[in-house]
Protein backbone atom coordinates (compact mmCIF):
# COMPACT_ATOMS: atom_id res chain seq x y z
CA UNK A 1 0.00 0.00 0.00
CA UNK A 2 1.48 3.41 -0.97
CA UNK A 3 2.14 5.85 1.85
CA UNK A 4 -0.05 8.91 2.30
CA UNK A 5 1.38 12.41 1.99
CA UNK A 6 1.35 12.74 5.78
CA UNK A 7 3.26 9.47 6.20
CA UNK A 8 5.79 10.54 3.59
CA UNK A 9 6.33 13.81 5.40
CA UNK A 10 6.88 12.13 8.77
CA UNK A 11 9.16 9.47 7.27
CA UNK A 12 11.45 11.76 5.33
CA UNK A 13 11.72 14.60 7.82
CA UNK A 14 14.22 13.89 10.65
CA UNK A 15 12.34 13.68 13.96
CA UNK A 16 14.61 16.20 15.63
CA UNK A 17 14.09 18.92 13.04
CA UNK A 18 11.34 20.66 15.00
CA UNK A 19 13.06 20.67 18.37
CA UNK A 20 16.61 21.95 17.81
CA UNK A 21 17.53 25.64 17.67
CA UNK A 22 18.05 26.98 14.16
CA UNK A 23 21.80 27.37 14.58
CA UNK A 24 22.13 23.73 15.68
CA UNK A 25 19.83 22.53 12.91
CA UNK A 26 21.98 23.97 10.15
CA UNK A 27 25.21 22.45 11.51
CA UNK A 28 23.57 19.10 12.22
CA UNK A 29 22.09 18.70 8.77
CA UNK A 30 25.42 19.29 7.10
CA UNK A 31 27.47 16.93 9.29
CA UNK A 32 25.23 14.12 10.47
CA UNK A 33 25.74 10.68 8.94
CA UNK A 34 22.74 10.23 6.66
CA UNK A 35 24.13 7.17 4.88
CA UNK A 36 22.51 4.91 7.45
CA UNK A 37 19.07 6.28 6.60
CA UNK A 38 17.05 4.39 3.95
CA UNK A 39 15.95 7.76 2.60
CA UNK A 40 19.57 8.66 1.73
CA UNK A 41 19.75 5.78 -0.73
CA UNK A 42 16.55 6.61 -2.61
CA UNK A 43 16.98 7.34 -6.34
CA UNK A 44 16.91 11.00 -7.29
CA UNK A 45 13.69 10.72 -9.28
CA UNK A 46 11.92 9.19 -6.27
CA UNK A 47 13.15 12.02 -4.05
CA UNK A 48 11.95 14.59 -6.57
CA UNK A 49 8.52 12.94 -6.60
CA UNK A 50 8.41 13.08 -2.80
CA UNK A 51 9.53 16.72 -2.76
CA UNK A 52 6.76 17.58 -5.20
CA UNK A 53 4.18 15.81 -3.03
CA UNK A 54 5.29 17.73 0.04
CA UNK A 55 5.24 21.04 -1.83
CA UNK A 56 1.81 20.44 -3.34
CA UNK A 57 0.48 19.38 0.05
CA UNK A 58 1.66 22.66 1.57
CA UNK A 59 0.20 24.65 -1.31
CA UNK A 60 -3.19 23.03 -0.82
CA UNK A 61 -3.39 24.16 2.81
CA UNK A 62 -5.51 27.19 3.67
CA UNK A 63 -2.48 29.26 4.72
CA UNK A 64 -0.11 28.04 1.97
CA UNK A 65 2.94 26.97 3.97
CA UNK A 66 6.62 27.04 2.98
CA UNK A 67 7.47 24.28 5.45
CA UNK A 68 8.33 21.89 2.59
CA UNK A 69 11.60 23.83 2.06
CA UNK A 70 13.07 21.95 5.04
CA UNK A 71 13.89 19.14 2.59
CA UNK A 72 16.72 21.33 1.27
CA UNK A 73 18.36 21.38 4.72
CA UNK A 74 18.36 17.66 5.47
CA UNK A 75 21.67 16.88 3.74
CA UNK A 76 23.87 18.06 0.86
CA UNK A 77 22.50 15.45 -1.56
CA UNK A 78 18.88 16.35 -0.93
CA UNK A 79 19.68 20.05 -1.31
CA UNK A 80 21.56 19.54 -4.59
CA UNK A 81 18.71 17.47 -6.02
CA UNK A 82 16.07 20.00 -4.94
CA UNK A 83 17.98 22.95 -6.40
CA UNK A 84 18.42 21.16 -9.72
CA UNK A 85 14.67 20.74 -10.25
CA UNK A 86 13.35 24.03 -11.64
CA UNK A 87 9.74 22.83 -11.44
CA UNK A 88 10.00 22.57 -7.66
CA UNK A 89 10.36 26.35 -7.34
CA UNK A 90 7.69 27.54 -9.73
CA UNK A 91 5.07 28.36 -7.06
CA UNK A 92 6.03 31.82 -5.82
CA UNK A 93 3.65 33.06 -3.17
CA UNK A 94 3.29 35.16 -0.03
CA UNK A 95 6.14 34.59 2.40
CA UNK A 96 8.91 37.14 2.77
CA UNK A 97 9.37 39.46 -0.23
CA UNK A 98 13.09 38.69 0.01
CA UNK A 99 12.36 35.09 -1.02
CA UNK A 100 10.52 35.98 -4.23
CA UNK A 101 13.66 36.70 -6.23
CA UNK A 102 15.32 33.49 -5.04
CA UNK A 103 12.33 31.45 -6.14
CA UNK A 104 12.15 33.06 -9.58
CA UNK A 105 15.87 32.42 -10.10
CA UNK A 106 15.70 28.79 -8.99
CA UNK A 107 12.71 28.12 -11.25
CA UNK A 108 14.82 29.26 -14.24
CA UNK A 109 12.64 29.20 -17.38
CA UNK A 110 9.90 26.87 -16.10
CA UNK A 111 6.28 28.11 -16.24
CA UNK A 112 5.45 29.79 -12.93
CA UNK A 113 2.48 30.35 -10.62
CA UNK A 114 2.86 33.67 -8.79
CA UNK A 115 0.79 34.85 -5.79
CA UNK A 116 2.06 38.06 -4.17
CA UNK A 117 0.75 40.33 -1.41
CA UNK A 118 1.67 43.89 -2.39
CA UNK A 119 1.61 45.71 0.92
CA UNK A 120 4.26 48.35 1.53
CA UNK A 121 7.24 49.71 -0.39
CA UNK A 122 9.44 46.68 0.32
CA UNK A 123 6.88 44.39 -1.32
CA UNK A 124 6.61 46.73 -4.32
CA UNK A 125 10.38 46.83 -4.82
CA UNK A 126 10.66 43.04 -4.46
CA UNK A 127 7.81 42.42 -6.91
CA UNK A 128 9.00 44.68 -9.74
CA UNK A 129 11.91 42.42 -10.85
CA UNK A 130 9.57 39.40 -10.75
CA UNK A 131 7.35 41.04 -13.37
CA UNK A 132 10.20 40.87 -15.89
CA UNK A 133 9.33 37.18 -16.23
CA UNK A 134 5.70 37.63 -17.33
CA UNK A 135 6.35 35.45 -20.37
CA UNK A 136 6.68 32.46 -17.99
CA UNK A 137 3.58 33.06 -15.85
CA UNK A 138 0.67 30.61 -16.09
CA UNK A 139 -1.11 32.05 -13.05
CA UNK A 140 -0.74 35.49 -11.54
CA UNK A 141 -2.41 36.72 -8.35
CA UNK A 142 -1.66 40.21 -7.03
CA UNK A 143 -3.54 41.69 -4.10
CA UNK A 144 -3.03 44.33 -1.46
CA UNK A 145 -3.28 48.09 -0.89
CA UNK A 146 -0.31 48.94 -3.15
CA UNK A 147 -1.25 46.85 -6.17
CA UNK A 148 -1.57 49.94 -8.42
CA UNK A 149 2.17 50.60 -8.01
CA UNK A 150 2.81 47.26 -9.73
CA UNK A 151 0.37 47.45 -12.65
CA UNK A 152 2.60 49.66 -14.88
CA UNK A 153 5.21 46.87 -14.83
CA UNK A 154 2.73 44.40 -16.36
CA UNK A 155 3.18 45.73 -19.88
CA UNK A 156 5.02 42.77 -21.43
CA UNK A 157 3.16 39.95 -23.11
CA UNK A 158 2.13 36.88 -21.11
CA UNK A 159 1.42 34.21 -23.73
CA UNK A 160 1.10 31.40 -21.15
CA UNK A 161 -1.18 33.20 -18.69
CA UNK A 162 -4.34 31.20 -17.97
CA UNK A 163 -5.50 32.71 -14.67
CA UNK A 164 -5.30 36.35 -13.59
CA UNK A 165 -6.44 37.80 -10.25
CA UNK A 166 -5.96 41.48 -9.45
CA UNK A 167 -7.43 42.39 -6.08
CA UNK A 168 -7.18 45.83 -4.50
CA UNK A 169 -7.91 46.40 -0.84
CA UNK A 170 -7.05 49.42 1.26
CA UNK A 171 -6.93 47.74 4.65
CA UNK A 172 -4.40 49.66 6.70
CA UNK A 173 -3.57 52.10 3.89
CA UNK A 174 -2.78 55.57 5.35
CA UNK A 175 -5.42 58.18 4.57
CA UNK A 176 -2.72 60.65 3.46
CA UNK A 177 -1.35 58.19 0.89
CA UNK A 178 -3.35 58.86 -2.29
CA UNK A 179 -3.93 56.16 -4.86
CA UNK A 180 -1.97 56.37 -8.08
CA UNK A 181 -4.31 54.74 -10.59
CA UNK A 182 -2.82 54.81 -14.09
CA UNK A 183 -5.67 54.23 -16.54
CA UNK A 184 -3.22 53.99 -19.43
CA UNK A 185 -1.28 51.25 -17.67
CA UNK A 186 -4.48 49.29 -17.04
CA UNK A 187 -5.52 49.56 -20.68
CA UNK A 188 -2.13 48.27 -21.88
CA UNK A 189 -1.67 45.34 -19.48
CA UNK A 190 0.17 42.35 -20.96
CA UNK A 191 0.77 44.02 -24.29
CA UNK A 192 -2.94 44.10 -25.06
CA UNK A 193 -3.22 40.34 -25.67
CA UNK A 194 -3.88 37.27 -23.51
CA UNK A 195 -4.42 34.37 -25.93
CA UNK A 196 -4.79 31.64 -23.28
CA UNK A 197 -6.62 33.45 -20.47
CA UNK A 198 -9.39 31.29 -19.03
CA UNK A 199 -10.07 32.77 -15.58
CA UNK A 200 -10.24 36.47 -14.67
CA UNK A 201 -10.86 37.86 -11.16
CA UNK A 202 -10.88 41.63 -10.60
CA UNK A 203 -11.68 43.43 -7.35
CA UNK A 204 -11.51 47.19 -7.13
CA UNK A 205 -9.81 47.52 -10.53
CA UNK A 206 -11.21 50.27 -12.81
CA UNK A 207 -11.80 48.72 -16.21
CA UNK A 208 -13.67 49.56 -19.37
CA UNK A 209 -16.11 47.30 -21.16
CA UNK A 210 -13.86 47.18 -24.24
CA UNK A 211 -10.83 45.96 -22.25
CA UNK A 212 -8.75 43.19 -23.81
CA UNK A 213 -8.78 41.42 -20.43
CA UNK A 214 -12.26 40.22 -21.35
CA UNK A 215 -10.76 37.64 -23.67
CA UNK A 216 -13.13 35.39 -25.66
CA UNK A 217 -11.31 32.36 -24.19
CA UNK A 218 -12.63 33.07 -20.66
CA UNK A 219 -14.55 30.31 -18.93
CA UNK A 220 -14.63 32.01 -15.50
CA UNK A 221 -15.22 35.71 -14.80
CA UNK A 222 -15.49 37.41 -11.41
CA UNK A 223 -15.95 41.17 -11.22
CA UNK A 224 -16.09 42.80 -7.79
CA UNK A 225 -16.66 46.54 -7.73
CA UNK A 226 -15.31 49.19 -5.41
CA UNK A 227 -16.47 52.69 -4.60
CA UNK A 228 -14.99 55.40 -2.37
CA UNK A 229 -13.83 58.99 -2.71
CA UNK A 230 -10.51 57.93 -4.25
CA UNK A 231 -11.52 55.06 -6.51
CA UNK A 232 -14.49 53.96 -8.58
CA UNK A 233 -14.49 50.51 -10.13
CA UNK A 234 -17.93 49.95 -11.59
CA UNK A 235 -19.50 49.47 -15.00
CA UNK A 236 -22.93 50.43 -16.32
CA UNK A 237 -25.19 47.45 -16.87
CA UNK A 238 -25.07 48.04 -20.62
CA UNK A 239 -21.29 47.62 -20.51
CA UNK A 240 -21.55 44.41 -18.49
CA UNK A 241 -24.04 42.91 -20.95
CA UNK A 242 -21.82 43.89 -23.89
CA UNK A 243 -18.86 42.19 -22.19
CA UNK A 244 -20.81 39.00 -21.60
CA UNK A 245 -21.97 38.91 -25.21
CA UNK A 246 -18.29 38.49 -26.19
CA UNK A 247 -17.69 35.51 -23.88
CA UNK A 248 -19.40 32.50 -25.49
CA UNK A 249 -17.34 29.95 -23.51
CA UNK A 250 -18.18 31.35 -20.07
CA UNK A 251 -19.12 28.72 -17.46
CA UNK A 252 -18.87 30.67 -14.17
CA UNK A 253 -19.94 34.28 -13.64
CA UNK A 254 -19.77 36.37 -10.44
CA UNK A 255 -20.86 40.03 -10.46
CA UNK A 256 -20.59 41.76 -7.07
CA UNK A 257 -21.33 45.47 -6.72
CA UNK A 258 -19.88 46.03 -10.19
CA UNK A 259 -22.94 47.85 -11.51
CA UNK A 260 -23.04 51.64 -11.64
CA UNK A 261 -26.10 53.38 -10.21
CA UNK A 262 -28.78 53.47 -12.95
CA UNK A 263 -30.57 56.39 -11.19
CA UNK A 264 -34.05 55.25 -12.26
CA UNK A 265 -35.61 52.20 -13.84
CA UNK A 266 -36.71 54.33 -16.81
CA UNK A 267 -33.16 55.41 -17.62
CA UNK A 268 -31.96 51.84 -17.22
CA UNK A 269 -34.56 50.48 -19.62
CA UNK A 270 -33.73 53.20 -22.14
CA UNK A 271 -30.02 52.34 -22.01
CA UNK A 272 -30.78 48.66 -22.61
CA UNK A 273 -33.35 49.18 -25.36
CA UNK A 274 -30.94 48.42 -28.20
CA UNK A 275 -28.59 46.05 -26.35
CA UNK A 276 -29.03 42.43 -27.49
CA UNK A 277 -29.37 39.60 -25.00
CA UNK A 278 -26.06 37.99 -24.02
CA UNK A 279 -26.23 34.33 -24.98
CA UNK A 280 -24.15 32.12 -22.71
CA UNK A 281 -24.83 28.51 -23.74
CA UNK A 282 -22.16 27.08 -21.43
CA UNK A 283 -22.90 29.14 -18.31
CA UNK A 284 -23.52 26.83 -15.33
CA UNK A 285 -23.01 29.08 -12.29
CA UNK A 286 -24.25 32.65 -11.83
CA UNK A 287 -23.87 34.89 -8.78
CA UNK A 288 -24.95 38.54 -8.62
CA UNK A 289 -24.86 41.10 -5.82
CA UNK A 290 -26.19 44.64 -6.20
CA UNK A 291 -27.43 47.34 -3.85
CA UNK A 292 -29.49 49.06 -6.55
CA UNK A 293 -33.13 48.28 -7.32
CA UNK A 294 -34.06 47.44 -10.93
CA UNK A 295 -30.61 45.96 -11.69
CA UNK A 296 -31.39 42.37 -10.72
CA UNK A 297 -34.43 42.07 -12.95
CA UNK A 298 -32.68 43.88 -15.81
CA UNK A 299 -29.62 41.62 -15.81
CA UNK A 300 -31.80 38.51 -15.66
CA UNK A 301 -33.80 39.70 -18.66
CA UNK A 302 -30.61 40.25 -20.70
CA UNK A 303 -28.98 36.88 -20.08
CA UNK A 304 -29.83 33.66 -21.89
CA UNK A 305 -28.26 30.76 -20.00
CA UNK A 306 -30.14 27.56 -20.89
CA UNK A 307 -27.72 25.29 -19.00
CA UNK A 308 -27.62 27.14 -15.67
CA UNK A 309 -27.44 24.78 -12.68
CA UNK A 310 -26.34 27.14 -9.86
CA UNK A 311 -27.78 30.57 -9.04
CA UNK A 312 -27.06 32.99 -6.18
CA UNK A 313 -28.32 36.56 -5.92
CA UNK A 314 -28.48 39.40 -3.40
CA UNK A 315 -30.50 42.43 -4.42
CA UNK A 316 -32.89 45.16 -3.41
CA UNK A 317 -36.39 45.46 -4.79
CA UNK A 318 -39.11 48.09 -4.93
CA UNK A 319 -41.82 45.85 -6.39
CA UNK A 320 -42.71 42.16 -6.35
CA UNK A 321 -42.01 41.94 -10.08
CA UNK A 322 -38.32 42.51 -9.35
CA UNK A 323 -38.10 39.19 -7.45
CA UNK A 324 -36.87 37.24 -10.47
CA UNK A 325 -35.44 33.72 -10.57
CA UNK A 326 -33.95 32.33 -13.81
CA UNK A 327 -34.98 28.75 -14.57
CA UNK A 328 -32.28 26.20 -13.85
CA UNK A 329 -31.80 23.37 -16.32
CA UNK A 330 -31.34 20.90 -13.45
CA UNK A 331 -34.94 21.50 -12.35
CA UNK A 332 -36.24 19.93 -15.55
CA UNK A 333 -33.54 17.34 -16.18
CA UNK A 334 -32.90 16.03 -12.65
CA UNK A 335 -35.87 15.24 -10.36
CA UNK A 336 -33.51 15.18 -7.34
CA UNK A 337 -32.16 18.69 -7.93
CA UNK A 338 -34.67 20.54 -5.72
CA UNK A 339 -35.71 18.19 -2.93
CA UNK A 340 -35.37 20.86 -0.26
CA UNK A 341 -36.67 24.44 -0.11
CA UNK A 342 -36.04 26.90 2.71
CA UNK A 343 -37.71 30.32 2.90
CA UNK A 344 -37.04 32.90 5.60
CA UNK A 345 -39.17 36.05 5.63
CA UNK A 346 -38.55 38.93 8.02
CA UNK A 347 -39.61 42.57 7.90
CA UNK A 348 -37.87 44.10 4.86
CA UNK A 349 -36.10 40.81 4.01
CA UNK A 350 -36.86 37.68 2.00
CA UNK A 351 -34.37 34.83 1.72
CA UNK A 352 -34.65 31.49 -0.03
CA UNK A 353 -32.40 28.50 -0.63
CA UNK A 354 -32.97 25.19 -2.34
CA UNK A 355 -31.19 22.14 -3.60
CA UNK A 356 -30.89 18.36 -3.51
CA UNK A 357 -30.09 18.24 0.23
CA UNK A 358 -31.30 20.04 3.33
CA UNK A 359 -30.91 23.79 3.01
CA UNK A 360 -30.18 24.15 6.69
CA UNK A 361 -27.34 22.56 8.63
CA UNK A 362 -27.51 21.55 12.29
CA UNK A 363 -26.42 25.00 13.37
CA UNK A 364 -29.35 26.66 11.63
CA UNK A 365 -27.38 28.38 8.87
CA UNK A 366 -27.83 28.20 5.17
CA UNK A 367 -25.66 25.57 3.55
CA UNK A 368 -24.08 25.53 0.11
CA UNK A 369 -27.22 25.33 -2.00
CA UNK A 370 -27.41 25.47 -5.80
CA UNK A 371 -30.16 28.08 -5.48
CA UNK A 372 -29.95 31.03 -3.09
CA UNK A 373 -31.80 34.34 -3.24
CA UNK A 374 -31.73 37.28 -0.82
CA UNK A 375 -33.99 40.29 -1.32
CA UNK A 376 -34.07 43.46 0.78
CA UNK A 377 -37.13 45.67 0.48
CA UNK A 378 -39.18 48.05 2.59
CA UNK A 379 -41.82 48.39 -0.12
CA UNK A 380 -43.17 44.93 -0.92
CA UNK A 381 -45.70 42.90 1.07
CA UNK A 382 -43.84 39.84 2.28
CA UNK A 383 -46.66 37.33 1.94
CA UNK A 384 -47.19 38.37 -1.68
CA UNK A 385 -43.45 38.23 -2.33
CA UNK A 386 -43.26 34.67 -0.96
CA UNK A 387 -46.07 33.58 -3.24
CA UNK A 388 -44.54 35.31 -6.27
CA UNK A 389 -41.15 33.75 -5.57
CA UNK A 390 -42.59 30.26 -5.14
CA UNK A 391 -44.53 30.60 -8.40
CA UNK A 392 -41.14 30.60 -10.16
CA UNK A 393 -39.81 27.50 -8.37
CA UNK A 394 -40.34 23.78 -9.11
CA UNK A 395 -42.51 23.09 -6.06
CA UNK A 396 -43.53 19.70 -7.46
CA UNK A 397 -39.96 18.46 -6.79
CA UNK A 398 -39.83 19.57 -3.14
CA UNK A 399 -39.70 16.91 -0.41
CA UNK A 400 -38.56 19.11 2.50
CA UNK A 401 -40.17 22.54 2.94
CA UNK A 402 -39.14 25.01 5.63
CA UNK A 403 -40.96 28.33 5.94
CA UNK A 404 -39.94 30.62 8.77
CA UNK A 405 -42.38 33.52 8.63
CA UNK A 406 -43.83 35.39 11.61
CA UNK A 407 -47.14 36.41 10.15
CA UNK A 408 -50.39 34.90 8.96
CA UNK A 409 -49.89 32.96 5.74
CA UNK A 410 -52.05 31.07 3.26
CA UNK A 411 -50.33 27.68 2.99
CA UNK A 412 -52.90 25.96 0.79
CA UNK A 413 -51.85 27.34 -2.66
CA UNK A 414 -48.25 26.23 -2.06
CA UNK A 415 -48.99 22.84 -0.52
CA UNK A 416 -51.38 22.04 -3.35
CA UNK A 417 -48.35 21.96 -5.69
CA UNK A 418 -46.18 19.86 -3.35
CA UNK A 419 -47.70 16.47 -4.01
CA UNK A 420 -44.56 14.58 -2.92
CA UNK A 421 -43.80 16.67 0.17
CA UNK A 422 -42.52 14.55 3.07
CA UNK A 423 -41.49 17.11 5.70
CA UNK A 424 -42.62 20.58 6.80
CA UNK A 425 -40.89 22.90 9.24
CA UNK A 426 -42.58 26.10 10.39
CA UNK A 427 -42.77 28.61 13.23
CA UNK A 428 -45.34 27.65 15.82
CA UNK A 429 -46.65 31.17 16.37
CA UNK A 430 -49.07 30.91 13.41
CA UNK A 431 -49.85 27.21 13.76
CA UNK A 432 -53.53 27.65 12.88
CA UNK A 433 -52.78 28.55 9.24
CA UNK A 434 -50.66 25.43 8.69
CA UNK A 435 -52.88 22.92 10.50
CA UNK A 436 -55.91 24.22 8.65
CA UNK A 437 -54.16 23.69 5.30
CA UNK A 438 -53.22 20.12 6.28
CA UNK A 439 -56.89 19.25 6.74
CA UNK A 440 -58.15 20.75 3.47
CA UNK A 441 -59.71 18.38 0.94
CA UNK A 442 -58.42 18.96 -2.56
CA UNK A 443 -59.57 17.88 -6.02
CA UNK A 444 -57.08 19.82 -8.14
CA UNK A 445 -55.47 16.53 -9.20
CA UNK A 446 -57.18 13.85 -11.23
CA UNK A 447 -59.00 11.39 -9.02
CA UNK A 448 -61.10 11.59 -5.86
CA UNK A 449 -60.94 14.27 -3.21
CA UNK A 450 -58.01 13.89 -0.82
CA UNK A 451 -55.98 15.82 1.71
CA UNK A 452 -53.04 17.94 0.60
CA UNK A 453 -49.52 16.47 0.73
CA UNK A 454 -50.49 12.77 0.87
CA UNK A 455 -46.87 11.70 1.47
CA UNK A 456 -46.26 14.02 4.40
CA UNK A 457 -44.62 12.09 7.26
CA UNK A 458 -42.85 14.63 9.45
CA UNK A 459 -44.13 17.90 10.92
CA UNK A 460 -41.73 20.22 12.76
CA UNK A 461 -42.45 23.34 14.77
CA UNK A 462 -39.93 25.80 16.17
CA UNK A 463 -41.00 28.18 18.93
CA UNK A 464 -38.22 30.79 19.12
CA UNK A 465 -39.61 31.56 22.58
CA UNK A 466 -43.16 32.24 21.31
CA UNK A 467 -45.46 29.72 22.99
CA UNK A 468 -49.11 29.66 21.93
CA UNK A 469 -51.94 28.61 24.19
CA UNK A 470 -51.00 24.96 24.77
CA UNK A 471 -54.52 23.59 25.18
CA UNK A 472 -55.84 24.99 21.89
CA UNK A 473 -52.68 24.09 19.95
CA UNK A 474 -52.57 20.44 21.02
CA UNK A 475 -56.31 20.03 20.54
CA UNK A 476 -55.96 21.21 16.93
CA UNK A 477 -52.82 19.11 16.45
CA UNK A 478 -54.66 16.02 17.66
CA UNK A 479 -57.55 16.67 15.27
CA UNK A 480 -55.16 17.18 12.34
CA UNK A 481 -53.17 14.02 13.08
CA UNK A 482 -56.34 11.99 13.56
CA UNK A 483 -57.95 13.21 10.35
CA UNK A 484 -54.84 12.48 8.30
CA UNK A 485 -54.49 9.02 9.82
CA UNK A 486 -58.15 8.22 9.11
CA UNK A 487 -57.64 9.33 5.49
CA UNK A 488 -54.62 7.04 5.06
CA UNK A 489 -52.08 9.86 5.16
CA UNK A 490 -50.95 9.57 8.78
CA UNK A 491 -47.98 11.42 10.22
CA UNK A 492 -45.03 9.43 11.52
CA UNK A 493 -43.35 12.11 13.59
CA UNK A 494 -44.12 15.49 15.13
CA UNK A 495 -41.33 17.55 16.63
CA UNK A 496 -41.48 20.74 18.67
CA UNK A 497 -38.07 22.34 19.10
CA UNK A 498 -36.56 18.94 18.16
CA UNK A 499 -38.53 17.18 20.95
CA UNK A 500 -40.48 14.27 19.51
CA UNK A 501 -44.21 14.03 20.16
CA UNK A 502 -45.69 10.52 19.50
CA UNK A 503 -48.42 10.52 16.85
CA UNK A 504 -48.47 7.13 15.08
CA UNK A 505 -51.26 5.30 16.88
CA UNK A 506 -54.79 6.26 17.89
CA UNK A 507 -53.63 6.26 21.50
CA UNK A 508 -50.79 8.66 20.64
CA UNK A 509 -53.19 10.97 18.87
CA UNK A 510 -55.62 10.91 21.78
CA UNK A 511 -52.78 11.68 24.18
CA UNK A 512 -51.84 14.73 22.11
CA UNK A 513 -54.70 16.62 23.75
CA UNK A 514 -52.98 16.28 27.11
CA UNK A 515 -49.59 17.63 25.97
CA UNK A 516 -48.55 21.05 27.18
CA UNK A 517 -45.65 23.26 26.21
CA UNK A 518 -43.30 24.16 29.01
CA UNK A 519 -43.72 27.85 29.86
CA UNK A 520 -40.93 30.08 28.57
CA UNK A 521 -38.37 31.04 31.20
CA UNK A 522 -39.23 34.28 32.95
CA UNK A 523 -36.74 37.13 32.44
CA UNK A 524 -34.55 37.78 35.43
Amino acid sequence: MPMTKLQLRSFFTPPYIHFLPKSIKRRSFGTCDNNASPAARLPADVLVYIFMLLRDDCLSEAEMSLSWITVTHVCHRWREIALEVAGLWTAIFYGSPQSWGEFINRSREAPAHVVLDIDGDSAVQAALPIMQHLHRFERLVLHGPDIFDILPSLSDQAPLLEMLMLQFNNYGRPQNNPLNVDDKAISSLFGGCLPRLRALFLRGIPIRADSHLFAPTLTSLQLHGYEDENLSARLPLTGVVEVLARLPLLETLVLEDIFADPDTSTLLLESLAHIPVARLPHLQSLSTVTAFPYIHKAIMSHLHAPNLVRFTAQAKANTISEVVVPPLISWTQDPTSFLSLYIHALPEYLGAAGGPTSCMDDGGTEGDSPFMLSIESSEIILSDAVMDLCAQLPLHLVRNFQLLYRDSFKWTPLLRQMHDLEEIKAEIIYWKDLLQALTVNDNSHSGPWRLLCPRLKKLKFVTFGHHPESEAFFEALSITAGLRRASGFGLEEILIDEESVPCRTEEDIADLREYRLAPPPSPE
